[in-house]
């Protein structure tokens, strides 16, 4: 194998496996193969290398590596549709999570509710839509700060109920959605 692998193409090395199936380094060969077919069509490193290699050379092992490449690249661009692409055509589990959070945080300009259901309607497939769908729901909700006989302050809505234990020391309105509290 030795005179196949001083080529160090992935041509080479498939030509070994083909010609010596029996071989007892047949693994470590295909091992050897995949590696220099990985590295031979992302010599550059470029975006367009990594989403070509993911397409055409799916069954080789390091997509592993070109998918966790590629995610990089891209999150260092800060494009929510590049992301969102990326989500729809490359992302798996391995960065479908991190890749849909990246596109979250770029995507909201502001933490409020129309901000919300434009997200919602923009990327319906979001996987913690149901998060999202309680945040707005709690949004037209509103809270009041109460202090309860253990001097203790936490939100009730207009009709009286407890909405948020009373278990802080401190309390504040609301502000623009966000909760205000000392604990």
């Amino acid at each position: 194998m030795a005179r196949y692998v001083r080529f160090q193409s992935s041509d080479s090395i498939n030509v070994f496996l083909k010609k010596y199936p029996q071989s007892s380094i047949y693994h470590k060969a295909y091992k050897l193969f995949y590696d220099f077919e990985y590295l031979e069509q992302t010599k550059d490193r470029s975006i367009a290398q990594y989403q070509r290699f993911l397409i055409q050379y799916s069954k080789n092992p390091n997509v592993y590596y070109a998918e966790k490449n590629l995610f990089a690249m891209i999150s260092e661009l800060h494009i929510a549709d590049s992301i969102y692409t990326f989500i729809k055509k490359y992302a798996t589990i391995l960065t479908q999570q991190e890749a849909w959070k990246l596109l979250y945080s770029i995507s909201m300009k502001a933490y409020n509710k129309q901000e919300l259901i434009r997200f919602l309607e923009h990327y319906p497939e979001y996987p913690y839509s149901d998060v999202l769908l309680k945040e707005i729901s709690l949004s037209d909700i509103q809270l009041f700060a109460v202090k309860n006989q253990e001097d203790k302050y936490g939100y009730i809505d207009s009709l009286g109920n407890w909405k948020i234990l009373p278990i802080y020391d401190d309390a504040l309105d609301f502000s623009e959605g966000w909760l205000l509290y000392v604990k």
